[in-house]
């Protein structure tokens, strides 16, 4: 079931998913009302077939949220400064790194969307759990040569929930004509950002959602603040390995300015020219990065307070990140 919008009109009454299950607190079938009553909240499971990470300015606009309220920011009052930092930094390798972790199901996002009639306005609420990919079925790869995989996310997939998984943190929205809006509120994001290293968990605060469950799962998207503490300790890493690894892929020895024997157009000499800059020796150190973040990159949030609790106190704290979501149909056992 590889399209989420030609079933759509079957799930908007009782009984309509095969796999889906009525949520706690459902109305009496046998009460007698005066008006027809609600549809009872139901789990509706996908799971996350791509993240698209932001390319160009157009796209860190269409995959951010307005997440502080305030008018006029840089991308007509959206808060994307992680999708405009992409464009900026344009590292190929990192979003084909995301990519890589989903196709080869080492990152498994899965979301259960409680909700009734998914046309009509109504309350609903989103939980994104992390499946684990032991138990993924059909396996992502059919053997370890595989270079497409992706098998586990063709609509028919069915997941566990990874041990240790939070089952608690959601957002509460409104669903209307397949379209849900959910948040603020704080969830986990795993990414592999680097290909061949473990997923970096991203921790988004305020954070929003826009599931589109008509156009299968086209024009989606997850946003939310990631602290300047965190993006330090976890992005900066991930750019300077990215970088080296750019390099050492585009650029063979002897390397020597001013090109460091970098092929033009070609990622390394791209990220040399960016990054390397003090001293230039064909390298990309974790300093040059932090210099690098500290003129291109800083925060454009004040979402907590002096102590760390959520507020303000007028000193900016937090990047804001936005991505683009598809999703497929999926099955696991529900919390």
């Amino acid at each position: 079931m590889g399209s989420l919008g030609h079933v759509l009109a079957a799930i908007t009454g009782v009984g309509a998913l095969v796999g889906c299950a009525d949520r706690p607190g459902a109305a009496d079938a046998g009460a007698v009302v005066d008006a027809a009553p609600p549809v009872p909240s139901r789990d509706h499971t996908y799971v996350i077939s791509r993240i698209q990470m932001p390319r160009v300015a157009g796209e860190a606009t269409a995959f951010g949220f307005d997440l502080d309220g305030v008018p006029g920011d840089d991308l007509d009052g959206i808060d994307n400064s992680f999708g405009g930092f992409l464009t900026t930094l344009r590292l190929p390798s990192g979003t084909a790194a995301v990519d890589t972790g989903i196709a080869r199901g080492e990152t498994i996002h899965l979301i259960n969307l409680a909700a009734g009639d998914l046309l009509t306005p109504s309350p609903a609420g989103m939980w994104l759990f992390v499946g684990d990919p032991a138990t993924a079925t059909p396996a992502p790869c059919v053997t370890p040569s595989d270079i497409n995989c992706r098998h586990h996310l063709e609509g028919t997939g069915q997941f566990s929930i990874a041990d240790g998984t939070p089952t608690d943190p959601h957002l509460d929205g409104a669903v209307a004509g397949g379209v849900f809006q959910g948040g603020p509120g704080t969830l986990d994001l795993p990414l592999v950002l680097v290909e061949g290293h473990p997923p970096v968990t991203l921790t988004l605060h305020r954070a929003r959602v826009q599931l589109d469950v008509v156009s299968a799962g086209v024009g989606s998207k997850i946003g939310g603040a990631i602290t300047a503490v965190d993006f330090e300790a976890q992005i900066y890493p991930a750019v300077q390995e990215i970088s080296t690894l750019a390099i050492e892929r585009d650029c063979p020895m002897p390397r020597a300015s001013p090109f460091c024997n970098c092929p033009s157009g070609s990622e390394g000499l791209g990220v040399i020219g960016l990054l390397d800059t003090a001293p230039y020796d064909c390298k990309v150190s974790p300093l040059e990065v932090a210099r690098f973040m500290d003129r291109f990159q800083r925060p454009d949030l004040d979402l907590f307070d002096a102590s760390g609790a959520p507020g303000s106190d007028g000193v900016n704290d937090s990047m804001s990140f936005g991505v683009g979501l598809q999703l497929v149909y999926a099955t696991f056992p529900v919390p």
